[in-house]
C-alpha cells in the first residue's frame, strides 16, 4: 500500500495514534501528510502533545546561567520517554505531587561553553609520565629501549580518537533540544517568569526558545530588569502572541513608575490581571488611589485589597466582566426555570 495515496479522512484517524515527535517523521511521506501534519501541529491535541503544567524560568545571563524547572504530565513523560532519552531534560527527576514529574536545571545555557576533550586529559597526565621517564633515563640510565618506548608512547597519544565537542559560541545542546520540546507541547498551564537580573537578549533567547507554544496563566515577577532596559513593550507582544489568558504580575518599587501604562497597555489583551505588592512599602492610601487612578480611565475594573501579605489589585476589561455577569445570570434562570 502507497501511504501517499491515502484520502485525507484515513490520515487524520492515523495520525493520533503516534506522538508529536513521531509525527515528524510522517511529514516526509507526501505533501498532503506534510499539511495534515502541520495542521495537528497548529491544534496541539492534548493527547498526541505534551502537556507542560508548570515553568518556571528565572532569566539570567549566560555567563551565570538561567534556572528553569519544569513540571511535565506523568504520562506525557512517559509516552514521550523524555526522562531516559537524549533529551532537554535532565537525568533525574522527583515526584512533586500525583500524576506530575519535576525536571530542573540549576544551570540552564542558551550558548555552549567549551568543552576540554576526555583524550585531551589523558594525553596531558600521559605526556608529562613520559616526559618524566625520558628525562630519568637520560640522567640515570641512558637506555636506548626506553628512548624508543617513550617515543611510541608520544606517537599513540596523538592517534588517540578525538571525542565530540562543542565549540564555544554555538547555541547548547541543552537550548536546541528544550526548544524542540516547546515545539511538541501542547501548552503550558503556568509560566513564572522572572526578568529582574536579566536584559533584552536574554529575554529574546527565552522568547526563541518558547517558540509559539500557547501559554494559559503568566505570573511575572516584576516588569524591570537588571540592565536598566524597559521590556514592557516585548512582554506584552509576548504576552499576545502566546495568547496568554491571566497575567500575575508582582510589582516591586522600581516598576511603579511604569506600572500605570503597562497595566492598561495589558488590559487591552488580557481580560484578567492581578497585581501583587512584591515588597510593602507604599503607604496604605497607595494602592487605593491608584485603583481609583484606573478605573477612572473607563478602560478597566478595578479591586484593591490590603491584607497581611501586603496589597493585591484584581483588574478585568469591561467585555469580561459583562461575560462574567451574563453567564451569572443564565446559571441564576436556570435555577427558577
Amino acid at each position: 500500500m502507497n501511504l501517499g495515496c491515502l484520502p485525507p479522512d484515513v490520515i487524520r484517524i492515523i495520525l493520533p495514534k503516534f506522538n508529536a515527535f513521531e509525527m515528524d517523521d510522517l511529514r516526509l511521506i507526501s505533501p498532503l501528510w506534510n499539511s495534515l501534519v502541520l495542521e495537528q501541529f497548529r491544534r496541539r491535541d492534548p493527547s498526541t502533545f505534551i502537556a507542560i503544567y508548570n515553568v518556571d524560568w528565572t532569566m539570567d545571563t549566560d555567563k551565570r546561567g538561567n534556572d528553569l524547572s519544569l513540571n511535565i504530565s506523568k504520562k506525557s513523560d512517559r509516552k514521550f520517554d523524555l526522562a531516559n532519552c537524549n533529551n532537554a531534560f535532565p537525568k533525574y527527576y522527583v515526584m512533586r505531587e500525583t500524576g506530575v514529574l519535576h525536571h530542573h536545571y540549576e544551570d540552564f545555557r542558551f550558548i555552549s561553553l567549551e568543552k576540554f576533550r576526555k583524550s585531551d586529559l589523558l594525553f596531558g597526565v600521559l605526556l608529562c609520565s613520559i616526559l618524566i621517564i625520558s628525562h630519568l633515563n637520560f640522567i640515570f640510565l641512558q637506555d636506548m629501549k626506553i628512548y624508543t618506548t617513550c617515543l611510541l608512547l608520544v606517537i599513540a597519544c596523538n592517534l588517540l580518537p578525538e571525542d565530540p565537542i562543542e565549540v564555544a559560541g554555538t547555541e547548547s545542546k541543552e537550548s536546541r533540544e528544550l526548544k524542540r520540546i516547546f515545539a511538541h507541547g501542547s501548552w503550558i498551564k503556568k509560566l513564572r517568569l522572572d526578568p529582574r537580573v536579566a536584559d533584552m537578549e536574554t529575554f529574546e533567547r527565552v522568547r526563541q526558545t518558547l517558540g509559539s507554544i500557547p501559554i494559559r496563566k503568566v505570573f511575572l515577577l516584576g516588569i524591570s530588569m537588571d540592565s536598566g532596559e524597559d521590556p514592557c513593550s516585548d512582554v506584552i507582544d509576548f504576552l499576545e502572541h502566546h495568547g496568554v489568558r491571566e497575567l500575575r504580575v508582582q510589582a516591586d518599587g522600581e516598576d511603579i513608575p511604569k506600572l500605570r501604562k503597562f497595566l492598561l497597555d495589558t488590559i487591552r489583551i488580557i481580560p484578567f490581571i492581578r497585581v501583587i505588592e512584591g515588597h510593602p512599602a507604599q503607604p496604605a492610601t497607595f494602592w487605593d488611589e491608584f485603583a481609583h487612578d484606573l478605573t477612572a480611565t473607563g478602560e478597566c475594573s478595578v479591586r484593591s485589597i490590603r491584607d497581611i501579605y501586603g496589597a493585591l489589585l484584581t483588574i478585568t476589561a469591561p467585555h469580561y466582566v459583562e461575560k462574567r455577569r451574563k453567564k451569572a445570570h443564565l446559571r441564576v434562570a436556570d435555577i427558577f426555570v
